[in-house]
């Protein structure tokens, strides 16, 4: 019963923000109508944690002048619940990523070998082109920094923890407990 409560509670939370954001956005942008901003009823959306952006900058910290995140996170517009991304049409995925010219595939490969080296992707080859699987990025994000102890790691782990806080995401918490019960065991 506390469970339905509660999430009865946070539905009418959310609408409740809902409305008041778009009360606030008719008063400050009132020659604006619903038709002039995208919405995920239209189809065609993934779900994204709200602290993706700090995520990507973690992830290029670890590829100095050669940065993964434009890649990876092509690869997430492309994943549905599963985290499966088929990468059968390497020239269209290098492209979605940013790259162009005659080397883009070479280059979009050695972004997914440096994903795949960080931890952040696996991949397997496939009779209908490679499968790549996305694995948790907070996950992730917590080996590395037991790897790299430099200031500006520590400013982004300040960043991502003070994000994550913000938006009452559960992410790094629940990794952190799971971590210590394995360490238990």
């Amino acid at each position: 019963l506390e469970d339905k409560m509660s999430e009865r509670g946070k539905v009418a939370r959310s609408k409740k923000i809902a409305t008041t954001y778009k009360e606030r956005r008719s008063k400050f942008w009132p020659e604006l109508t619903d038709s002039d901003f995208w919405s995920k009823d239209n189809k065609g959306f993934v779900c994204v944690p709200r602290s993706m952006p700090i995520l990507m900058l973690i992830m290029d910290h670890f590829s100095p002048n050669k940065p993964v995140s434009k890649t990876y996170f092509s690869l997430w517009a492309r994943c549905f619940d599963e985290m499966i991304v088929r990468a059968d049409n390497q020239v269209v995925l290098a492209t979605e990523a940013g790259f162009s010219g005659e080397r883009k595939v070479t280059t979009w490969k050695s972004r997914i070998q440096k994903l795949e080296d960080l931890g952040f992707i696996k991949s397997k080859e496939a009779f209908d082109g490679d499968l790549i699987v996305l694995l948790n990025p907070f996950k992730v994000v917590l080996e590395l920094f037991e790897k790299d102890k430099s200031p500006a790691l520590i400013l982004l782990r300040d960043a991502l923890e003070t994000r994550v806080l913000e938006v009452n995401s559960k992410d790094l918490i629940n990794l952190e407990q799971v971590e210590e019960e394995e360490v238990k065991e």
